[in-house]
């Protein structure tokens, strides 16, 4: 049974005393999100309102509640946005409280598409006291268990990335840094992703996703994962066609019976026609290459196969090998490998042209 990721999270809040109209900002973990939000001194019984406008819906400003002074205490009237967004099904309860004393608000267990700008408003002149803005960080592995030889992808989301604000892959432990693994980072418009090749078996995987703001850090969240030997993968590759990446197609099989027919199959996603085989081998004879896309690109591992070990390289990939690339052993499928190509891959650079890919924020 495969084991359970394991996920810890560091999250620190620091105050800040702002004055009228500025913006105070916090950050936070998906389903983590704990903080208090300061109303400020209101002349006066109000009426005072708080208003949302969420990073995931562009142009839309909802009324949360509305604060009317009676005598000692702040009456709250909240609104439908209220009852329909913030109730959390997890906690069976409200994911925002009020204080009687004062027009704040007080956040528990946020989730991450409930980010956004916080504005605390008079109503009557629509003019606006004070404004929070909070964003929202989600750290994911790809649904797919990491198995030894092959690519692992990690995401790193924030529900706004505004100017000054950097999103930054690290490995928890020094150690890691000499561990063998390349890792490449890939930013797509709100989501850094980490890429780390050819991964161990004995290998267990600390990482973090580091959040900065104008260059101190204030958010990380950490992704563990276990690496698993290899049997019966699907998985989802990226590689660049502007530096000259490579691609292994790996398929090992280590059962008996291994006298069939083994082959490598791709079906293109610039294209409507059927897949096509472009690899195919009985043990002990020679591996016969189609070359009619690919050319010299596609090298088997072994020229002469031994019933085992079935791996192609792509050398150097290019932007329309995009697709999906398929090892059979007889009629059974037992590799299946989607390829997404990208014009462009750094740390920073931030992709031009791709294949739609899996993550959904």
């Amino acid at each position: 049974m495969l084991g359970a990721l394991a996920f810890s999270f560091l999250v620190v809040l620091l105050p800040c005393v702002c004055p009228q109209g500025s913006t105070n900002r916090t950050y936070f973990l998906d389903k983590d999100g704990s903080f208090k939000m300061i109303g400020l001194e209101v002349q006066g019984n109000g009426p005072v309102a708080w208003r949302w406008k969420p990073h995931s819906e562009e142009n839309t400003e909802k009324t949360l509640v509305t604060f009317t002074r009676r005598d000692q205490w702040w009456e709250a009237n909240w609104g439908q946005t209220y009852y329909s967004d913030f109730y959390s099904t997890d906690k069976r309860d409200y994911m925002i409280k009020n204080e009687s004393d004062s027009p704040s608000l007080i956040f528990s267990s946020l989730k991450y598409k409930l980010a956004g700008l916080f504005l605390l408003t008079q109503p009557e002149n629509n003019h606006t006291l004070y404004q929070h803005e909070v964003f929202g960080v989600k750290v994911e592995k790809e649904r797919y268990p990491v198995y030894s030889d092959n690519d692992v992808t990690l995401s790193c989301s924030i529900s706004r990335l505004p100017h000054g604000v950097s999103l930054q892959w690290k490995h928890r432990e020094s150690t890691q840094h000499n561990s063998g693994n390349s890792t490449e980072q890939l930013l797509i418009n709100n989501t850094l992703y980490l890429i780390v090749r050819h991964v161990r078996e004995d290998d267990k995987q600390k990482y973090m996703c580091e959040v900065q703001d104008n260059g101190s850090t204030v958010l990380t969240g950490n992704m563990d994962f276990e690496v698993y030997t290899y049997e019966y993968v699907t998985q989802r590759l990226y590689r660049s066609s502007t530096n000259r990446s490579e691609l292994h197609l790996i398929c090992k099989y280590n059962y008996p019976g291994n006298e069939v027919k083994f082959s490598w199959r791709w079906k293109s996603v610039h294209s409507q026609y059927p897949e096509t085989q472009i690899a195919s081998g009985r043990k002990g004879q020679s591996i016969n290459i189609n070359r009619t896309h690919f050319g010299e690109r596609l090298k088997p591992a072994t020229t002469l196969f031994n019933g085992k070990d079935f791996t192609m390289h792509i050398v150097p990939v290019m932007f329309e090998d995009a697709g999906t690339y398929t090892c059979f052993v007889g009629t059974i499928l037992y590799v299946t490998v989607e390829l997404i190509t990208v014009k462009g891959m750094s740390q920073t650079l931030t992709v031009v042209s791709m294949v739609v890919p899996w993550f959904r924020i």
